[in-house]
């Protein structure tokens, strides 16, 4: 279904839901931020925050990569999520990160394939925040090599 459910450790037959993707599509992949929230997306590129709490959820943004949505925490409880679009120069791959708070830090491309194929990856942090890319890259002899894109504690700077 496309709801979020809490599961209870001891009987895990018992279960509460706590919220309904607006979009009612099927829930993705979840992380708990250790502040109280779980960050989630859906199946079709939204990224949701639910705060245990006040028992709301708030939209992030509905730029993720809908065909493998990936989301990543840093040490500081930072969000980061990769958002994907296609143009006349190919296949934009972007990286988004937001504060613990739900600011938006930066959206910066960090990838483009010119022959307009996807890239499909898995997003990691580390604890000095370094953000990696997996992704398979699709040569044109029908195979793929695995790339690793390293970026390192990438900060904004001026406006």
């Amino acid at each position: 279904e496309n709801k979020l459910i809490k599961i209870d450790k001891s009987n895990i037959s018992n279960y509460t839901p706590l919220c309904t993707t607006p979009s009612s599509y099927t829930v993705g992949n979840v992380v708990l931020d250790g502040i109280g929230n779980a960050i989630f997306t859906d199946i079709y590129g939204a990224v949701y925050k639910y705060n245990f709490e006040n028992k709301v959820s708030a939209e992030y943004s509905r730029k993720i990569v809908d065909s493998n949505p990936t989301i990543a925490l840093d040490y500081q409880k930072n969000l980061y999520f990769i958002s994907d679009e296609s143009n006349v120069t190919g296949y934009i791959l972007g990286l988004m990160k937001y504060s613990c708070d739900g600011t938006l830090i930066f959206d910066i491309q960090i990838l483009t394939n010119h022959d307009n194929s996807m890239f499909h990856g898995k997003l990691v942090v580390d604890n000095n925040g370094n953000i990696y890319y997996l992704y398979n890259k699709y040569n044109s002899d029908l195979n793929y090599s695995l790339m690793i894109k390293k970026l390192i504690n990438i900060e904004k700077k001026g406006n």
